[in-house]
Order: structure tokens, then sequence, then C-alpha cells
């Protein structure tokens, strides 16, 4: 028994460190690529902004109002996207040192929220300014918001108020995944949408099971380890799987530029600089490796559930004995005639002697 629990400790602190090096690596991968991203939209907005003023109507025209709003929550959003990468390596860190829990992610779950909601929100003005379907964008913002709400009631104490903030989760990353960023083919995590969704449903449906009394001990926390794994599982496939092919398709473009002389865009408008794309490839990459850094250590949950499980299970219980032996009863016996009788006879029920 000894040597079990020595082989689950060692495995658990491998997760730990492993686990610290995937979140590192996610984290500044999340943040090289919205930098590139920045910069890429920076340089096109100062390149093109003539050919842009000469589309609203002529040459200096002013970019209309809608769209420099929308435009200043999308930079909101995409700081709130960075900072939330920073979290994520605070937290793997913390996650290390101190153990997972609820406290620990709390940080990142707000910065992603405030990511969607201001992106939501630049997203709703350009749709009211064009006249388009508010539905998606509102969505968008009252998904992240609901998400807030549900993971502060998770919070509590209560039973009650746990399964109330999962059930409110749930909600909201039905909204936002399957109403406001339908179709897209990758989640705001930077992973390929169905897994990222998937694993999200799943790692939630985990806190509603958690949130129960329905399993107790050793074996809930097997069980949750188990549920837990496999969502980390699929979402560091849809991780890897995407930026991979990220990394790819810059690639190719990289490659094809250096063959046409560095045009990126057609139409007479000037080349662009690489630098920009460059951050972007490296954050994919950065982002690919993180993902089977998650694989590897979203597996080693699953071996240090699957020996607790194992361990309970083999376990020998202790024998109930079928029936509490009778008390011996207390007598003597008679110093004449061998009689037996109570320890506080007198006398011998059988022949009369005294006894002393």
């Amino acid at each position: 028994m000894s040597e079990e629990h020595d082989s689950i400790s060692r495995l658990a602190s491998q997760t730990k460190n492993i686990g610290y090096y995937a979140g590192l690596t996610f984290g500044v991968g999340y943040c090289l690529t919205l930098v590139g991203v920045i910069a890429v939209v920076a340089e096109i907005i100062v390149r093109y902004s003539s050919t842009m003023s000469r589309y609203w109507g002529y040459v200096g025209a002013a970019i209309p109002s809608w769209l420099i709003a929308s435009m200043i929550f999308f930079a909101i959003g995409i700081i709130c996207a960075i900072y939330f990468g920073f979290t994520i390596i605070k937290n793997s860190k913390s996650a290390r040192d101190y153990g997972l829990k609820i406290d620990t992610i709390a940080s990142s779950v707000s910065a992603f929220s405030f990511t969607l909601i201001f992106m939501g929100i630049g997203i709703t003005i350009v749709a009211a300014s064009l006249k388009l379907s508010l539905f998606s964008p509102i969505c968008g913002v009252v998904g992240p918001i609901l998400l807030l709400i549900g993971f502060r009631a998770y919070h509590g104490k209560a039973s009650e108020s746990k399964l109330i903030g999962a059930i409110i989760m749930l909600v909201s990353i039905a909204l936002i995944y399957f109403v406001a960023y339908r179709g897209i083919g990758v989640g705001p995590l930077l992973s390929e949408s169905t897994l990222e969704v998937m694993a999200l449903l799943i790692a939630i449906v985990d806190a509603v099971i958690f949130s129960f009394p329905i399993l107790v001990g050793e074996l809930k926390q097997s069980v949750s380890g188990i549920i837990l794994s496999i969502s980390g599982i699929l979402f560091s496939c849809g991780v890897m799987y995407f930026n991979f092919k990220a990394v790819s398709d810059i690639d190719n473009m990289l490659s094809l530029l250096s063959r046409v002389g560095g045009y990126a865009y057609g139409y007479g408008f000037p080349s662009m600089t690489l630098n920009s794309v460059w951050i972007m490839f490296f954050g994919f990459l950065l982002l690919g490796i993180s993902g089977i850094i998650g694989l590897v250590t979203a597996c080693l949950p699953l071996a240090i559930s699957a020996k607790q499980l194992s361990t309970r299970l083999e376990a020998p219980r202790p024998k109930t004995p079928e029936g509490a032996p009778p008390k011996p009863s207390e007598v003597k016996y008679c110093i004449k005639c061998g009689a037996s009788m109570s320890p506080d006879a007198t006398y011998c029920p059988k022949c009369g002697q005294k006894q002393p």
C-alpha cells in the first residue's frame, strides 16, 4: 500500500511540474500571437489609411465615429486577452506550488470573460451601424457576463449555490460558442472550436457532479480527475490541431511572399513588413507546443485516478463477525459434589453443603 501511495505522489508531483510548463508556453504563445495580430492590424491601418479614407467618400474623410468606438472596444478586449495570457502563466505557477483550486483560476476566468465582453460590444456596435442582426453579437456580450455570474455563484459554499452556478456557466458556454461564435472554426482560447467547447462543457459537467455528495472521499477525487483529464485531452488536441495548422499556413504564406517579392496584398498595395507575421508564427508555434505538453499533463492525472480507483477496489475489507460470541457465564462448583452454582450462592443447591 505504501508503494502505491508513493507512486501516486510521484505522478502528482510530475503532473504539477509538467502542467506549469504547459501553462507557461500557452500563456507566452497566447500573448505573442495577440501582439502579432495587433502589429499586423496597426500596420495595415497606417499603410492604407489614405485608401480607407477614400473609401468613406473623399480623400481625407474622417473615419465614422461608430468604427472608432468599435476599434476602441476591440483594443480593450485585446488588452484583456493579453492580460489573460499573463494570468495563465501566473496561475500555472500557483497551481504547481499550492495545488489547483477554484481560487487559482479566478483571475483567468475574469480576464477571459472581460475579453469576450469588450469584443462583443465592439461587434455589436459594428452590427448595429451596418444594420445587421444583433442577436448573435448581444449573445456574445450576455454569455461572458453569465460566465462571471455563474463562476461567482459556484464559488459559494452551499451545494445549491454550486449547482446554480454550474448551470449558469453551462448556459453561458452555449451562448458563447453555439450562438455568438458559431461556425468560426477557432474558439477564443485559440483551440479548434468543436474540441474547445466540448472540453469546457465536460469540465462544467464535472463541476456539477463535484458540487453534490453523489460520490465521497477519494472516489469523488478519482472520478473528477478522470473527467477533467478527458476535458484536458480534448482541449490539448484542439490546441495542437489549430495552431500547428496556423503555423503551416503562415509558413506557406511566407514562402509564397519570398517568391513574389514580398507583396502581401494585390491591387497595387505596397509590401508589408513581415516582422509582425513572424511574431504570430512563433506565437502559434508555442501554442502548438503547449498543446503537446498539455496532452501529457492531462494524461498523467488519468493514470493517477486509475491507480487510486484500483487501489480502492483492491484494498482488503475487514471481515465482519457473523455473530458476537456469548459471554462466558461466571460459575463456581460445589466443594463436595462438584455441582455448578452461581458465584453468590452460599449453599449447594444439590447437596446442601455450605460453600466457602
